[in-house]
């Protein structure tokens, strides 16, 4: 008995020499050219870190109309320009979650449209930015917004596009085209401080 326990004990303690005596390990910087090679060979995409909001009511609920009537009613009552602006932002991501919805259920027509209607309030959304920034308001949280939000619906199109033919394909590309566009206005905007 004896010795099977100083037999543990010597195996345990040999063992934990060894984990905690191991010679440290380097990792070898790729060189310019390697990084390169890299970078060409093996592109990874890059997760957009943006919440998407709850979308609520979904196209085909009886009480769909009256979430819509809601939403213009509201529109219609909000002046400022940067309130404006976050309002609209809030209705583009609440469409593209909404057009995820739809795409999973099947319903991909209605999800392209619904990403249309979506790209639409980014674009009012950059617009009310735009004028808020004109009339000195402090616009830079909403324009990261705005950039992220642009970004979000490139990487979902991508994923939407890559599960598509023919027509809706084509539709989703062209979406991406258009979301890469309003990313590219929004950069232009933050670097024009």
């Amino acid at each position: 008995m004896k010795d099977c326990m100083r037999k543990l004990i010597f195996l345990i303690s040999i063992f934990l020499i060894l984990l905690f005596n191991s010679p440290p390990v380097f990792a070898q910087t790729p060189t310019p050219e390697e990084t390169e090679l890299l970078e060409t060979v093996t592109p990874t995409p890059v997760r957009v870190e943006y919440q998407l909001p709850y979308p609520g009511l979904l196209p085909g609920s009886p009480l769909y109309p009256v979430k819509k009537l809601r939403d213009r009613i509201m529109e219609i009552f909000i002046t400022d320009p940067l309130k404006k602006s976050d309002f609209y932002l809030l209705q583009a991501d609440k469409n593209l979650a909404t057009a995820i919805i739809l795409f999973d259920r099947g319903r991909k027509e209605d999800s392209e449209s619904t990403v249309s209607k979506g790209e639409n309030y980014l674009e009012k959304s950059l617009s009310k930015a735009i004028d808020a920034k004109e009339r000195q308001r402090y616009v830079i949280e909403t324009i990261n917004r705005l950039e992220l939000s642009s970004m979000k619906y490139q990487e979902i199109l991508k994923g939407m596009s890559g599960k598509s033919s023919g027509d809706l394909k084509k539709k989703l590309e062209n979406s991406i085209k258009r979301a890469e566009k309003i990313e590219k206005m929004v950069k232009e905007i933050k670097s024009s401080k």
